[in-house]
């Protein structure tokens, strides 16, 4: 039997849409008119859009006059077992009975037995309406129980996912539409005169920068879009009107390159010319062009002044959302960070926790969930607490590898933080309002976990017969519902609890390596920095004072090391058969000409080797090796910011 949809063809969903007529709109684009499109082009819209965003090829389902349950467009993502599927409806006005009757239809279909993921496209907005919002999450919820992720493109949802994909807004709105709505910057016009000397204008996220012969525009990462992009221009005649736009992975590489660049170090994106040792060829993804000496330099001075505003903006964005610890997950995730992996028999446990700990059921501290589907979490008190102000805290999302959870796959997921814009105006994050990416993972282990342990254990005793429970009491348990000191204590529960069912993403102990706490905790730390360098493939330099630095903290812990391990030092330094100490001076003494991230590596072994086998090292001389090595941590988190940024 054939399959009940069609590949898509030129004629069809995804060919060329008829022309759009609409109003000139003011140059400060907020929103674009989906209203004014026809029916068919706001489905082609919806189904590039799926494309777009899941990188995937989408069917129109069904023919008219075929019984199509609904749905308009199917997909499905690879080694997925089960099919996506998207519903598109362009009115201008929908009710609450209108959401009930197209989620029911479909649920009542043979499609969504083989469905995994539901998608409800409106060129309108729902939370217009307080019924219709509602009628939603009923059905969300309804969809999630037959093990069905439902998610709601709404028109302000459909807004802000073509901000990301420019070229569908040229093609179904204009050019001019998106050179002034998506997160782009605009190609300015060809300038065949030289350019301002040494000019820089810095207006909120974009820095101008001109040096006789290039200019360079660069927007900084914000907290609305975190990724930087950068264009060049040439004021040369024969380069006129030439505009390379920037990747956005070559931006950070240069702007890093150049922070650690020294007079006489080769310039990674302009090689000379192996024609005529005066041209220089500047090489980017996507572009080769021949620049004259002069040209290089105006651009190396450009970059170095670019450097302070985007490691400003990224500081500035870190501080706030405090995601130093955590890595950015796979582009389907979008901007979010990975906090905990988690089994799904405990995520289910945890939404069955929410489930009874809503806010508008109870106002006990635990009473602080606001419903939401089987991928989200969402923490939210409609009043003031003690502990919290009124409003949304956290809405946090779980995934699995290849994309969001759907109730199918691994058997363990990854809980993600993103920086939501929950509130309306500026984003304030603390423990009592919105929550950045440490406080929820505190909040999480500290807080969430122990309780739904507790509230799971008090569920097991209650389902009890007399006979156990009657046991339970010969035991020493309480009758009114503990079945353990986990159950009953405000201590949180045994880690063997958790054993096999929740990891912790953060990628290092601390965030601060400025303050000594432990001397596990700073060896963890040195782990980090020597995995970290191990690794390193960046043509920023690592700097000879890193490699000083980190060879005298050998030189000082060396008189403390047992004589077994004299050998595994020198073989890490390159180090002869002399006496050890004697031969790190000597190695202090001839150092110039000795960095890279290689040597640094090794020396950090050799630091680790000695903390880890010298059994007589005080505090103090902890501290004073923390104390000694921030350049290094400081060099390993400039890379892991510029990593995140970018």
């Amino acid at each position: 039997m054939s399959a009940p949809f069609d590949p898509l063809s030129p004629d069809d969903l995804l060919a060329e849409p008829t022309p759009f007529e609409g109003h000139v709109l003011d140059p400060q684009i907020e929103t674009l008119p989906l209203h004014d499109l026809t029916w068919p082009n706001f489905e082609k819209l919806c189904a590039r859009l799926i494309q777009h965003r899941y990188d995937v090829r989408s069917f129109k389902y069904g023919r008219p006059g075929q019984a199509q349950e609904g749905i308009d467009v199917t997909w499905r993502l690879p080694a997925a077992q089960k099919r996506h599927v998207a519903q598109v409806k362009h009115w201008k006005q929908i009710k609450a009975s209108d959401i009930k009757q197209w989620v029911a239809h479909f649920c009542n279909g043979k499609l969504a037995t083989q469905t995994q993921q539901y998608i409800l496209c409106l060129s309108i907005d729902v939370d217009d309406d307080r019924k219709a919002y509602h009628a939603w999450d009923a059905a969300e919820q309804s969809l999630a129980a037959q093990g069905i992720d439902a998610q709601l493109w709404d028109k302000s949802c459909i807004v802000e996912l073509l901000r990301e994909a420019p070229h569908l807004v040229q093609t179904f709105f204009s050019k001019a539409i998106k050179e002034r709505f998506c997160n782009e910057l605009p190609m300015p016009e060809p300038d065949s005169q030289t350019f301002r000397p040494r000019y820089v204008s810095i207006q909120d996220s974009l820095v101008t920068l001109e040096n006789t012969t290039i200019r360079l525009e660069l927007l900084t990462p914000t907290q609305e879009n975190p990724r930087p992009s950068a264009i060049l221009s040439f004021g040369r005649a024969d380069l006129s009107g030439i505009i390379l736009g920037l990747d956005r992975d070559e931006v950070v590489a240069w702007l890093q390159w150049v922070s650690h660049y020294q007079e006489g170090d080769a310039v990674p994106f302009g090689h000379r010319s192996y024609n005529n040792d005066q041209k220089y060829i500047l090489s980017t993804q996507q572009s080769r062009l021949t620049l004259e000496k002069q040209e290089l330099d105006d651009l190396i001075w450009a970059l170095k002044q670019a450097w302070g505003p985007y490691r400003a903006a990224i500081e500035t964005l870190e501080a706030k959302w405090q995601v130093l610890r955590f890595k950015r997950l796979h582009r389907d995730a979008g901007n979010t960070y990975g906090l905990y992996r988690i089994s799904r028999a405990l995520w289910r446990l945890i939404c069955d926790y929410t489930r009874q700990h809503q806010s508008d059921d109870g106002d006990s501290p635990e009473h602080i969930f606001e419903s939401s589907g089987s991928g989200m979490l969402k923490v939210y008190v409609p009043r003031k607490t003690s502990d919290l102000d009124a409003g949304h805290h956290l809405i946090a999302y779980v995934f699995q590898e290849g994309g969001h959870i759907n109730g199918f796959g691994e058997d363990m997921i990854t809980l993600g933080w993103s920086p939501t814009k929950i509130h309306g105006g500026a984003v304030q994050f603390s423990p009592r309002k919105q929550w950045n990416a440490e406080i929820t993972h505190q909040w999480f282990a500290e807080q969430l976990i122990p309780r739904v342990l507790r509230w799971y254990e008090r569920q097991q005793y209650q389902n009890l017969s007399w006979l156990n429970k009657l046991r339970h009491t010969l035991n020493g348990a309480d009758l009114n519902g503990a079945t353990s000191n986990v159950a009953t204590s405000n201590v949180a529960p045994a880690r063997h609890q958790l054993e096999g069912h929740f990891y912790s993403k953060a990628g290092m102990a601390t965030r601060a390596f400025n303050e000594f706490r432990s001397a596990r905790e700073t060896i963890q730390s040195l782990h980090q920095m020597q995995s970290h360098f191990s690794v390193y493939q960046r043509d920023a330099a690592i700097e000879p004072a890193l490699v000083q630095v980190a060879t005298a903290c050998v030189e000082e812990l060396a008189h403390k090391l047992p004589e077994c391990h004299h050998d595994y030092v020198r073989g890490n330094l390159g180090l002869d058969s002399r006496p050890l100490g004697e031969g790190i001076l000597h190695l202090l003494a001839n150092l110039e000409g000795r960095a890279g991230a290689a040597r640094l590596e090794m020396t950090l072994r050799s630091i680790i080797c000695c903390c880890e086998t010298t059994h007589d090292l005080s505090d103090t001389d902890y501290r004073w090796l923390t104390h000694s090595l921030m350049p290094v941590w400081l060099r390993m988190r400039e890379d892991m910011l510029c990593d995140m940024f970018r």
